[in-house]
């Protein structure tokens, strides 16, 4: 990391970490979850882990401007000199949660082991063994398979080799903002399944809701959509429910048949307690990453957050049905730009710096039915993770 001055540092592990013990109902659940929260403190996690790799001014700038524009500068400030208590007397605030992945944070991401390994264990091994029923293929068929928001392509290759084993022909569509991450998944598919057609696409899925997007296609196409690496959890149901209808009303009009997957981290249930999510979201290195975005923070809209006031918490909200981290002012302070104080951080303040929600079957349903979407449930034996198919072809089932 390079502070905005352009002086380096780096980070090292040492961690102790403190619980608060509580009982937390599940709503219309008969399980009873004992977990505790995490909260580590600036002076547990400022030495956490291995140097990260030098940024350069000029490419902070270009990361910092790729996820808060100029021009959206202005509007943040703003929001935080009007901050408010809410309805529970808590002052919030909502900062671009990208700018963790700024300035080597994609590094520090990485070596979370705990909460990789939660997710991408169960993800493959659920791509792994479920995926000719996710595929549900007409053999003679070509299929499609398109992998939204793709990254380096990695978490859909067993889903490819699936389709490759199945059909007579596969087109694998890895679509990402970022350029290296597509470029990334054509050289792997390439190398690994060459027998697959690669058609790369570098934007945002919003592409993919155009029926422009699937012109001269063979008339026996089957698409299979994915939206891996339980991204749908961080957006509000509202959005997933307009995601979905976007894709299926935009596939209603073309003709052959198409299905959106959406791979999500289950809810807590008899198989799954809350403190295995607690604890995968909860590992010092994720903390490490929190406080590296509030230097992000700081660097973006040259603001002075001071971190040594600052305590991070992580807890699974049951109301929500959502894993919450956040930074706690452990004192009241200001918050000044370029020497003008902005606001007053009164002690007790959170700055979001995640929200992942989890799926019980219940709202997967409920997603559906908003949506007039068919849904098919694939889930891991130990019930941790899921993959809900919506289509508008089939009728409704549950496996």
């Amino acid at each position: 990391f390079v502070s905005p001055a352009g002086s380096s540092g780096q980070v090292r592990l040492c961690v102790r970490v403190s619980c608060l013990p509580h009982c937390m109902m599940l709503p219309q659940r008969p399980v009873c979850s004992q977990h505790a929260a995490v909260r580590m403190g600036i002076d547990e996690l400022a030495a956490m882990l291995p140097p990260v790799a030098g940024t350069t001014r000029a490419e902070l700038e270009a990361e910092i401007a790729a996820v808060v524009p100029s021009q959206d500068v202005p509007k943040l400030l703003a929001e935080l000199k009007e901050l408010q208590p809410d309805e529970t007397g808590i002052v919030r605030w909502f900062p671009p949660t990208g700018l963790k992945y700024c300035a080597g944070g994609t590094a520090l991401w990485k070596l979370a082991k705990p909460y990789n390994d939660y997710l991408k264990v169960r993800e493959q091994r659920l791509a792994e063994e479920k995926a000719a029923l996710i595929l549900d293929v007409n053999k003679t068929a070509h299929h499609w398979v398109l992998d939204l928001g793709s990254g380096s392509g990695w978490m859909c290759r067993g889903i490819v080799a699936e389709a490759l084993r199945l059909c007579e022909s596969v087109t694998y569509t890895p679509l990402d903002t970022a350029l290296e991450a597509v470029n990334t998944a054509k050289e792997m598919y390439a190398s690994e399944l060459p027998a697959a057609k690669l058609l790369p696409h570098v934007g945002s899925w919003d592409d993919a809701m155009q029926t422009s997007f699937y012109k001269d296609l063979p008339q026996d196409t089957e698409i299979t959509a994915t939206f891996m690496g339980t991204t749908a959890g961080n957006f509000s149901d509202d959005y997933m429910v307009s995601f979905i209808d976007g894709f299926l009303s935009t596939w209603d009009k073309l003709p052959f048949p198409a299905k959106l997957v959406l791979w999500v981290d289950g809810a807590p249930s008899d198989l799954k307690p809350a403190q295995a999510i607690v604890d995968a979201y909860g590992c010092a290195e994720d903390g490490a990453l929190d406080f590296h975005m509030m230097k992000m923070i700081n660097a973006s809209l040259d603001l002075d957050f001071p971190l040594d006031k600052l305590q991070w918490n992580v807890d699974y909200d049951t109301r929500e049905e959502a894993i919450k981290m956040w930074m706690e002012a452990v004192d009241n302070f200001p918050v000044n730009h370029h020497g003008q104080q902005v606001t007053q951080i009164p002690k007790g303040s959170r700055i979001q710096t995640q929200m992942s929600r989890k799926f019980s079957d219940a709202l997967l349903q409920s997603m559906a039915e908003r949506a007039g979407a068919n849904l098919v449930i694939h889930r891991t034996d130990d019930d941790f993770y899921k993959a809900a198919v919506f289509s508008r072809e089939a009728t409704a089932k549950r496996t």
